[in-house]
């Protein structure tokens, strides 16, 4: 007997690790940066440059941007960047180069301090983690073509999966800051949204068009903070996704956004500067299919040598976007705020629940304002924020969810009290997998004896009852138990004695 099978591919995780990382970062102003008077505040955003997964080891390069924002003796705001590179390792078994690997990673605890003028020290806390996927192949028997089996096949929506990978996205562009370059003193703070407009797989590619929306705040040499300044960047890349082919549906995640904006190479026009963009991606491409399988059989006159299994069907990949709100405020300490010159928010945490039904997400961030005194005075304020959400209608799986910021404010409020407010736009990417029963493996024992004879039964169905299982029980033929008893449908329709041959 020969058999027909088709192959169900998923990605599962294989590992999953946690771990802390210190990060050391030691900044020594240049000359033409003027000297530290007071630290007013300290961030550091996480992200990885490379991931290598291999052998027994998974080692993540990890880079620290720290950006150090400070006044010097004469009340001058001032912000100074470097970048601090890390490595991770993490240490599992038997990894394989085609492994997917998703990293996070976020600040777990920041301390820094002027040690002279012109030198800063930071240290910090990383909490890294590390999930491998690897795309398992389980087989599922689809037909069978000798016609003393009896077969029941059933159909399953399924998401046939074609890739799943992580990608690094880097996006090196000049921009042309809507101010002058000779008014420009330094970049106080800069964010990016990556938006896309199409996603688009080919063979072994991926094809990424979009916007990448930054946007930032600087400082003039004559003190004056800005407002916020957007600038719209599109872009078109493709990347090497193994296993995308043409009619893919693709869906993408962004983690890790880190941006740099430098001044320093600047071309002939003032008001040009040099954007690097990078990120994380994850990938995952396939198409919705409809899975046949034989779900159970016997066999008339000899036996089967059957497997079942548990097959893991991946169903239709989904990608939501919510919004959920955070408030807080802080204690001025007395202090005459004049002016609030910038808010932002930091050190976005998730952390995710995941049920048959729905994602809860959970987490904290930063929000900070930096605000101005009566006396010229720059303040830094923070508070710590929490959120929750939960997103119905999207079952648990592989799973990624991305936070960023949408909206913030920052005002003064009663009894000297700062209050924060906005909201994050959550998008969450998940390929839910359920588990159906299926045969893996089928062929007939052969060494059981044919019946001496054919013999007619006679059997008292009850209303309700399966015609497969009758059918099953007693050995005969399905097909010829229908039309001898002239049944039409799954079950019984009513109490009534069946005539079959056994």
């Amino acid at each position: 007997m020969e058999t027909i099978t088709t192959v169900i591919k998923n990605p599962e995780s294989i590992f999953s690790q946690s771990k802390e990382q210190s990060v050391e970062a030691d900044l020594i102003l240049p000359d033409y940066y003027p000297e530290i008077s007071k630290i007013l505040d300290c961030t550091v955003r996480l992200s990885e440059e490379a991931v290598t997964v291999a052998g027994d080891k998974i080692s993540v390069a990890g880079a620290a941007d720290v950006r150090l924002l400070y006044t010097s003796g004469a009340q001058e705001l001032s912000a100074y960047r470097t970048v601090a590179k890390y490595t991770c390792v993490f240490t599992g078994e038997n990894f394989s180069s085609a492994d997917t690997c998703l990293v996070r990673q976020n600040t777990v605890s920041l301390n820094f301090r002027a040690v002279s003028p012109r030198k800063a020290e930071v240290r910090a806390v990383a909490a890294v983690s590390a999930e491998v996927y690897r795309m398992c192949e389980q087989r599922a028997v689809t037909d069978a073509d000798d016609a003393r089996v009896q077969k029941k096949t059933v159909e399953c929506p399924c998401f046939a999966v074609s890739a799943f990978s992580s990608a690094r996205f880097e996006l090196t562009e000049k921009l042309s800051l809507p101010a002058p370059k000779d008014r420009i003193a330094c970049i106080l703070r800069e964010n990016a949204r990556i938006t896309w407009s199409e996603v688009r797989a080919s063979h072994h590619k991926v094809l990424l068009s979009g916007v990448a929306e930054i946007s930032f705040v600087y400082v003039s040499r004559e003190g004056q903070v800005s407002q916020e300044c957007s600038v719209n960047l599109p872009f078109t890349q493709i990347k090497d996704v193994y296993g995308a082919e043409e009619s893919d549906i693709c869906r993408v995640g962004v983690s890790g956004v880190r941006l740099e904006i430098d001044l320093k190479h600047s071309g002939t026009d003032a008001n040009e500067a040099q954007a690097l963009l990078t990120a994380s991606l994850t990938v995952i491409c396939g198409k919705n299919e409809t899975l046949r399988f034989i779900e159970d059989a016997f066999c008339v006159g000899a036996s089967l040598d059957m497997q079942k299994t548990p097959l893991p069907v991946p169903r239709q990949v989904q990608c939501e976007t919510s919004a959920v709100s955070f408030s807080g405020e802080a204690a001025s300490y007395d202090i005459d705020i004049a002016e609030i010159c910038d808010k932002s928010v930091s050190d976005i945490v998730c952390s995710v629940a995941r049920s048959d039904t729905a994602v809860r997400v959970s987490g904290s961030l930063n929000v900070k304002a930096l605000t101005r005194s009566g006396d010229g005075a720059y303040y830094c304020f923070s508070r710590n924020c929490s959120f929750e959400a939960s997103l119905p209608g999207i079952p648990g799986g592989v799973c990624g969810v991305y936070a960023e910021p949408n909206s913030l404010f920052a005002e003064k409020g009663a009894e000297g009290k700062l209050n924060f407010g906005g909201d994050l736009r959550l998008t969450c990417i998940c390929l839910p997998c359920g588990t159906v029963q299926g045969i893996a493996q089928l062929g007939i024992d052969e060494t059981e004896p044919p019946a001496n004879e054919e013999r007619m039964i006679l059997y008292y169905g009850e209303k309700g009852e399966s015609v497969w299982e009758i059918a099953k029980e007693n050995r005969t033929d399905l097909a010829a138990l229908r039309d001898l008893n002239a049944i039409e449908g799954e079950l019984l329709p009513e109490n009534r004695l069946l005539i079959f041959r056994a």
